[in-house]
């Protein structure tokens, strides 16, 4: 898959952007990262500013992404909250938001086999109730969906305890078997268990994830290697 590319944004320009909102001088450094949406610098070691690449399907994410996070911490999610969104193009050419930092690593990056951890993912199930049952359309039985369950996007602390759901830029209305995806099904036990902790999912539930973690895993199957990707991206991750 080819993606658009990111803007060229000089570090003179980053430091503009910082100098606005009254944090020049502060420590600007890009961070790796196995997604694909933005670029992901730290600003000192509290916040985090990303930048989505230059196409309107990916500005769009970030702009959505806003919307989200509001209501899901609203809803009670652990998530970064969002200080500022800006898209009036006047220092980048790109909308960017900047982002309070979770202290911690990605679950992935962890090197910690998930197995050895279902307590985090029990807390992952918990925080899924909490954004299925709480954020609704009114009038409507869909509900909002992190889109991008996996483990690139949980954050642990250094107790490997879970500390925050990351990157809403997938997010939408949906069926929320599709949040239990992405992570190894050995895991979905310990998701459920937080789950039902919160709210009784709805019959059926069970059967769907099945299915969604069967249609990602042939749909991996037919990509050539994904280096650099995370785990449920890589032709063999979800089989």
């Amino acid at each position: 898959m080819d993606l658009p590319d990111f803007p060229e944004v000089s570090g003179a320009a980053l430091q503009a952007v910082l100098k606005r909102w009254n944090l020049g001088g502060m420590r600007l450094e890009p961070l790796e990262s196995t997604g694909i949406f933005n670029r992901i610098f730290a600003v000192g070691d509290e916040l985090v500013l990303r930048v989505p690449r230059q196409h309107p399907a990916f500005t769009g994410a970030l702009r959505k992404e806003g919307l989200a996070v509001a209501a899901a911490r609203e809803a009670g999610v652990k998530t970064p909250e969002l200080l500022i969104f800006d898209d009036a193009l006047e220092l980048l050419p790109v909308p960017y938001a900047l982002y309070r930092r979770v202290l911690g690593r990605n679950f992935e990056a962890s090197g910690r086999p998930p197995g050895e951890t279902p307590a985090v993912f029990y807390a992952l199930g918990r925080d899924l109730a909490r954004l299925h049952r709480g954020v609704r359309p009114e009038g409507e039985l869909a509900e909002l969906c992190h889109g991008d369950i996996q483990m690139s996007n949980l954050m642990v602390d250094a107790s490997s305890e879970y500390a925050a759901l990351l990157d809403w830029g997938a997010c939408g209305w949906g069926d929320p078997a599709h949040d239990f995806a992405g992570v190894p099904l050995g895991m979905v036990p310990a998701m459920l268990e937080g789950y039902r902790t919160l709210t009784e999912p709805e019959k059926g539930l069970e059967a769907r994830i099945l299915y969604r973690h069967l249609h990602l895993a042939l749909f991996l199957l037919s990509r050539p290697p994904q280096p650099g990707r995370s785990w449920a991206e890589r032709p063999l991750g979800m089989m």
